[in-house]
């Protein structure tokens, strides 16, 4: 039998007095294990990603000293998205000033962070008794390599321009 490199290293180090303990996988099985060790890592950091993404999106919340009580936040929390999901359980209602609405083609666009993004046509809903008196978008940010992206879940302009 043919002695392998492995075999000749343990070998050499038993002449020399050092006691070592043999791996119990041989060299062709330490590299199949590598991959699936590799494979295992990423699937758990991209369940744990998921499971952050979730309870973050999950947690939206009023703005600390917000009357819970109030008209203005029950009708923030009965606002629905056109798919029948409510707006605030997905993210914060953002009020905005004129300043920072604008219609581009036909489409609305939200400055948000000095950057126009336009809101998608699904995420429009009306609502005639907005009592803000201004336009509200349900969003979040995410980072995307060194962009920052937005998703829309929710937009009620304050006046109809479309």
């Amino acid at each position: 039998m043919t002695a392998t490199p492995h075999d000749r290293l343990l070998e050499q180090e038993r002449r020399n007095g050092d006691e070592l303990e043999e791996d119990v996988l041989g060299p062709a099985e330490r590299e199949d294990a590598q991959p699936k060790r590799i494979s295992v890592v990423w699937f758990v950091l991209c369940i744990a990603v998921l499971i952050l993404t979730y309870v973050s999106a999950a947690r939206a919340a009023p703005p600390p000293g917000t009357d819970l009580d109030s008209p203005t936040h029950k009708w923030f929390e009965a606002q629905k998205s056109n798919s029948g999901t409510s707006c605030c359980s997905i993210s914060d209602g953002h009020v905005l000033d004129e300043e920072n609405i604008r219609v581009v083609n036909e489409h609305w666009e939200v400055r948000i962070r000095g950057n126009w993004v336009p809101v998608p046509a699904q995420a429009v809903i009306r609502s005639p008794d907005n009592p803000t008196g201004k336009s509200v978008a349900w969003y979040s940010e995410y980072n995307e390599g060194h962009e920052t992206r937005v998703i829309f879940y929710c937009f009620l302009p304050w006046r109809t321009l479309l």
